[in-house]
């Protein structure tokens, strides 16, 4: 009876859920490109893959029929017709299902933050349920307007969905699992070596990412050992956090220019 109630999903779980679907879709939406309206930044379905990856398979019916609400809403909120919302809403939930169906048949999700053939599968997996996804939006958008460009389209969706789901992912299970299994100390010194480190990543990224025309292109490259040393002394934690942050940094200035 116990085991049940425990793989059995509570109304609070399930109200996290939609609004964490609701709130990153909508996210997403903020840096539409017209006339699409498809965003280069989409993390939504990489937050509800991860959060499947670490709840019971039984769960995942209601909490996939959440997500699928909460993303019709949030699609209709950024103003997408009544036709993208649903297939656009159906088609992200379906590939976080398949992503995750097919992650877990090659291994536990814990796995694939820790065997590089995981690692490598993991990349596969990603950018296939991406491109397949991205290749029904385009269409379907192609159909509701057949003046905007099938590949356009397919390309920033294919690319954003995909950046993601390697990134936002791992980073999200990275944080739980190193949470659950203590796998890093936490003493103070630890404590003051993973700031100094992770601001470090973030002056050296923003500094280069930033200004690299007016030095040579060779200082895009300095912030790989700092990226390596978060890898080294944090492990997956590390090299997920420092990443995403050279990631987002990068989005940032490109987004600015």
């Amino acid at each position: 009876m116990n085991q049940q109630n425990s793989n059995s999903p509570d109304l609070k779980c399930i109200v996290f859920v939609f609004f964490i679907v609701l709130l990153t879709t909508r996210f997403g939406g903020v840096f539409g490109i017209p006339p699409s309206g498809i965003s280069p930044i989409w993390i939504a379905n990489a937050v509800f893959c991860a959060y499947l990856l670490l709840v019971p398979r039984e769960t995942w019916l209601i909490y996939s029929i959440t997500a699928i609400a909460a993303c019709f809403l949030a699609e209709l909120w950024i103003g997408f017709s009544l036709i993208q919302s649903v297939v656009f809403s159906f088609a992200n939930i379906f590939e976080s299902l398949i992503s995750v169906y097919l992650i877990l048949r090659v291994g536990t999700a814990r796995d694939v933050l820790n065997k590089n053939r995981n690692i490598l599968l993991f990349l596969l997996i990603a950018l296939f349920t991406s491109a397949l996804t991205a290749y029904i939006g385009a269409v379907t958008t192609v159909i509701v307007n057949n003046e905007i460009p099938f590949f356009p389209v397919f390309q920033t969706w294919a690319i954003s969905d995909f950046g993601g789901k390697i990134l936002v992912t791992p980073f999200i299970l990275a944080c739980v699992y190193e949470y659950r299994m203590r796998c890093i100390e936490t003493t103070v010194n630890k404590k003051i070596e993973g700031l100094l480190i992770f601001i470090s990543i973030f002056i050296v990224s923003y500094i280069t990412l930033g200004y690299a025309g007016i030095f040579s292109l060779v200082v895009l490259y300095v912030s790989i050992p700092f990226l390596f040393l978060a890898t080294f002394r944090f492990g997956a934690l590390g090299a997920t956090a420092g990443s995403l942050t050279t990631v987002v940094i990068g989005i940032w200035h490109a987004i600015n220019l």
